[in-house]
């Protein structure tokens, strides 16, 4: 297991690996020429931005700060939640 300071310090290929391996998907948004899926990664988050055009990772961006996930947050639609039970 990773600290949040240790992933910070890896280089893009290995924060790749890590995500990819020990990473719990979590959820997708997009905007605009990206998109990004967020991971829940030991005990904090991590964003993957990839191009929608060149489908290519250009970002992993880690928080542990529950602020960064408003835009995945505003996606959630509560009456299909209330539906389900």
């Amino acid at each position: 297991m990773l600290t949040f300071y240790q992933f910070n310090l890896l280089p893009l290929d290995i924060k790749a690996s890590y995500t990819f391996e020990n990473g719990v998907y979590l959820d997708n948004r997009e905007e605009d020429k990206f998109g990004f899926d967020l991971y829940s990664v030991d005990r904090f988050f991590v964003e993957v931005s990839y191009s929608k055009e060149s489908n290519q990772v250009v970002q992993f961006k880690s928080f542990k700060s529950t602020a960064p996930l408003e835009p995945y947050l505003r996606q959630i639609k509560l009456v299909s939640l209330l539906r389900k039970s």
